[in-house]
């Protein structure tokens, strides 16, 4: 199986990150179960962590909990996530629909016809407005009372992210797949080439695109990608600098498909990573300190997908589906113990009871 999965990789990039968590939930199932049992046991004994949906926080002093949960039967793959300035979460799936997550954790069909979209980003604190941008066949602009409008003619966006600081002239930047180079867009949807690296590569793309909103990590542009062994120079965490060159950011990480800045620091101010440090092992989600050291933070469900974004709170969000009952789960990740004090919508502010665990 694991053949046939590298050669849909191969051939079928865009649909490999469909196949890939069936294929390491079987591997990991019938070759490591009684391994899993003993590990969750023993967490479960030490209280290192508290497993809540399909999720296993390795590190201590963290909770899990369920923060949201809609259904949709059409679309069983979470995609990107997003918060716009009042708190509320913004969710992409691949049925096409984007779903609004409230502050009270109301869930609600937002946009819908977006099949083929896997990208989604908040324009809000920039020139860019407070308006969603869509990218997947193009990009589209979507107010926030839903309305679409064509925005610009960049044909299979993988990831985008918008330079709210100016350190890369304000653009929108895009990722794309089908081409795996990388693009700059201005407010009147003009597109300008950025970066020709990595250049045309079978199995895989640029997943993962984000901006370091504060100064721990240079205020830079960071890239993840998920390529295959064979081209393995091109695959995992980089850090790019304004001409669009990139250097490799993590040396542990050889693989990396998404990506959120701590920008709270309430879970230490790290860079937080969907990905995997060897290519034979489960993926998974690291924190990523200023120094590029990549620590695993979660055993990685395969009903993960893109979904990961911090939220105003401070905490972590994750998305997964669950074909069993077409559900899908958003779960928010805290410092533990903590008090939350409720300040205004979509604001809150985190009182610490115990010192956070450094890494």
């Amino acid at each position: 199986m694991r053949a046939n999965l590298c050669l849909l990789q191969e051939v079928y990039p865009k649909n490999y990150r469909y196949a890939r968590g069936t294929h390491f939930f079987i591997h990991t199932f019938f070759k490591e179960k009684s391994m899993r049992t003993i590990l969750i046991a023993l967490m479960i004994i030490a209280a290192v962590a508290v497993p809540a949906g399909a999720i296993e926080i390795l590190l201590p002093g963290y909770t899990v909990e369920t923060y949201a949960t809609y259904s949709d039967s059409v679309g069983t793959t979470p995609f990107h996530m997003t918060f716009d300035g009042r708190g509320n979460l913004y969710s992409l799936n691949s049925s096409g629909i984007i779903w609004r997550i409230t502050p009270s954790k109301v869930a609600s069909q937002f946009a819908s016809g977006f099949a083929g979209y896997t990208s989604l980003t908040w324009g809000g604190g920039s020139a860019f407005g407070d308006n969603l941008y869509v990218g997947g066949p193009q990009i589209i602009k979507l107010a926030m009372d839903g309305t679409p409008t064509f925005f610009a003619n960049h044909d299979s966006v993988s990831s985008l992210a918008i330079d709210k600081k100016g350190n890369y002239g304000g653009f929108l930047y895009a990722g794309t797949g089908s081409y795996d180079d990388f693009h700059k867009i201005d407010t009147s949807g003009n597109i300008y080439s950025f970066s020709n690296w990595p250049g045309s590569t079978n199995g895989g793309e640029p997943d993962g695109l984000a901006f370091d909103p504060g100064t721990a990590f240079d205020g830079a542009l960071y890239v993840g990608t998920n390529y295959l062994q064979n081209n393995a120079s091109k695959s995992g965490l980089f850090k790019m600098d304004t001409s669009g060159v990139p250097t490799r950011f993590s040396s542990n990480l050889v693989q990396a498909w998404d990506i959120a800045f701590d920008n709270t620091g309430h879970l230490g101010g790290k860079l937080f990573v969907g990905g995997r440090t060897d290519y034979q092992m489960t993926g998974g989600i690291y924190m990523v300190d200023v120094d590029g050291t990549a620590t695993r933070f979660a055993n990685m469900s395969p009903l993960l997908g893109l979904g990961m974004a911090f939220g105003p709170d401070g905490a972590l969000y994750l998305t997964e589906y669950s074909s069993s009952n077409s559900m899908y789960t958003i779960l928010r990740v805290t410092p533990e113990p903590a008090t939350l004090l409720l300040l205004g919508l979509g604001s809150v502010m985190v009182r610490r009871k115990t010192q956070f665990l450094s890494v």
